[in-house]
């Protein structure tokens, strides 16, 4: 359903975005107003009379009805702004579009909101310092555990892609120390355990452990079917094919991120695409031969 929004220029989405969050603000707005008066009716009227007889049943379903649409609609609002990185697998589009919102339509805390999104959004453009700055920037005493663990994570996982595997560690320890006194629910307890299992199979690929990773990644994988995940667990199994000297195995896995990765606006493609080509022609000679 976002297929209508792939082709707008960031400009153009923000102003769509625009458009479509203001909307659900003013039915937000209305929806509770009617809540309002609904209550007020309730407290002022006599309780034998139609209004509040009708008011309190059909009336407040339907308001309970709007509620729930209206999440969902706000939802789906929120999800097209995501849907540029784990779909499109644009971050530069996702960046631009959150700084032409702050800038130029009053959504002055949508990157602070939306810092889930945007920090991978920089790792994946291997900005690493600038990510490592913004996480800094936004990092508070009051920050919740969830909230700690994730910023820690991508802290790591920044560490990891630099290769300061001292410092990789740290970050890890530190993880498992929030998340072992940290109390969350419902699907920031599943991201969290997702973190520290991958967390888990950066140490493994270090310790030349590499059978863990590849289960985890094909897991997960089948899990989440976003064209970013498909090519970032492919990528990583790939390369651990490619260590183990599974030459054969790790072009299997290179083809599908070349595939997956024709148009997506990552780094690593660029890389998957020349190491792709020569485990072709190394394959290839060993079939000849």
């Amino acid at each position: 359903m976002y297929k209508k929004y792939e082709a707008l220029s960031p400009e153009e989405f923000a102003k769509v975005f625009k458009k479509k969050y203001f909307s659900c603000v003013i039915i937000y707005a209305l929806v509770m107003f009617a809540f309002i008066a609904a209550g007020l009716a309730i407290v002022f009227s006599n309780p034998y009379s139609w209004l509040v007889e009708h008011f309190t049943g059909t009336l407040v379903t339907i308001l309970l009805i709007c509620t729930f649409v209206l999440i969902i609609r706000i939802s789906l609002v929120a999800y097209s702004l995501q849907n540029i990185i784990v779909s499109q697998c644009d971050p530069q589009k996702f960046i631009d579009v959150i700084e032409i919102l702050e800038k130029n339509f009053t959504f002055r805390n949508i990157r602070k909101s939306h810092y889930i999104f945007y920090i991978p959004a920089l790792i994946d453009l291997e900005k690493y310092d600038e990510a490592t700055d913004y996480i800094t920037k936004i990092t508070t005493h009051k920050d919740s555990a969830y909230r700690r663990l994730t910023l820690v994570y991508f802290k790591a996982v920044i560490a990891y892609r630099l290769e300061k595997f001292d410092e990789f560690k740290a970050y890890h320890q530190e993880f498992k120390d929030i998340y072992g006194v940290g109390k969350m629910a419902g699907f920031q307890q599943k991201n969290a355990n997702m973190y520290l299992e991958l967390l888990e199979c950066m140490q493994n690929i270090l310790d030349e452990n590499y059978d863990k990773p590849v289960t985890v990644y094909q897991k997960y994988m089948e899990k989440d079917k976003t064209k970013r995940a498909q090519i970032t667990y492919s990528n990583g199994i790939a390369k651990i094919m490619d260590k183990k000297g599974d030459l054969a195995g790790a072009l299997i896995y290179y083809d599908k991120v070349v595939t997956l990765g024709a148009d997506a606006k990552l780094p690593i493609i660029s890389r998957a695409k020349e190491r792709h080509q020569e485990l072709v022609e190394i394959v290839n000679g060993k079939k000849e031969g």
